[in-house]
């Protein structure tokens, strides 16, 4: 009886010891990983809730458990998390200008934006959640696609009124920074969801 009481005090203590052993920090990959599994919105929301929480870990802080984490990533510092957040200067989740698929841009240097379908009224246009052309058969319905241009990199223009015509060079973005450039584009069967209907 005397060698199980000894064994299992033992064992606890070594649990104990174990568990109190600090975990390996999380590597860039597996940091970026794991915050990758957020929304482009939690991301962003995310760097300015630790804007406003300098220093420290993200652990303890209320700002934790508002985002779907694991638990390393609450044990790294605010700082880190930072740095790998702003890594990311810019996405596309369509890959840059595709008329026919709905994307969102986000990262540190842009504001987050979706395609929408847009209405035109002139040289104007209103948003809407899908278009088709008028009776008349006036090109009225088209797509605004946001795109991502890197410091220096060539934006790209075209022909909105003409759904044929070719996309080309249009200018270099002169910033420091990634910027969201955007193209309006009539759409030839209409417009659902920010995307151009096939």
């Amino acid at each position: 009886m005397k060698k199980i009481l000894v064994i299992s005090s033992l064992l606890i203590m070594f649990m104990f010891l174990v568990s109190c052993v600090p975990q390996q920090p999380l590597t860039d990959e597996e940091l970026k990983a794991e915050l990758s599994k957020l929304t482009p919105e939690e991301r962003a929301q995310l760097l300015k809730d630790l804007d406003n929480k300098e220093g420290g870990a993200f652990a303890g802080q209320a700002i934790a458990s508002k985002y779907r984490v694991s638990s390393r990533v609450r044990q790294t510092s605010t700082s880190r998390i930072k740095d790998v957040l702003l890594t990311s200067k810019c996405s596309d989740t369509d890959n840059g200008v595709d008329f026919f698929k709905k994307g969102e841009i986000s990262g540190s240097d842009v504001s987050a934006s979706k395609d929408y379908c847009v209405t035109f009224q002139g040289p104007n246009y209103n948003y809407a959640d899908q278009c088709t052309h008028s009776s008349g058969g006036l090109a009225d319905c088209g797509v605004l696609d946001y795109y991502c241009v890197a410091p220096g990199g060539i934006g790209n223009d075209t022909d909105p009124w003409d759904p044929g015509a070719p996309i080309k060079p249009s200018g270099t973005n002169p910033s420091a920074k990634y910027v969201a450039w955007s193209l309006v584009k009539v759409c030839k069967y209409g417009c659902k969801d920010g995307a151009c209907i096939k």
